[in-house]
């Protein structure tokens, strides 16, 4: 299904496709690859956003787990920018936003 999904954006890159690429490799302990596809996952979708001016609907999803993913990699960049990112869009889930505040209170 991986490699489908990757030549599948080579031709047309969909924010749904590196998403689910990100879930396949961070299930396979592949944090690097699942950091990348998320990435990209994101940047698609924020454009898909600007472009339609309809919210993704698993955008906020996905923030949270680019942030836990950088913050297993100590990539304080992505930490600080996905877990503001996923706090600006003003996510139900009190447990994740309370983590991720505490996290970015954490970080200088």
């Amino acid at each position: 299904a991986a490699a489908w999904l990757v030549k599948s954006n080579q031709i047309k890159p969909r924010a749904e496709a590196y998403k689910l690429l990100g879930e396949i490799d961070a299930d396979g302990d592949q944090a690097g690859a699942a950091a990348d596809a998320l990435a990209a996952a994101v940047a698609v979708a924020l454009a898909q956003e600007k472009q339609t001016g309809q919210p993704v609907d698993w955008l906020t999803d996905v923030l949270y787990e680019q942030f836990l993913i950088a913050n297993s990699r100590n990539d304080l960049g992505t930490v600080k920018r996905a877990g503001q990112m996923f706090l600006d869009r003003n996510g139900k889930d009190q447990v994740k936003i309370n983590e991720v505040r505490s996290v970015l209170l954490g970080i200088h």
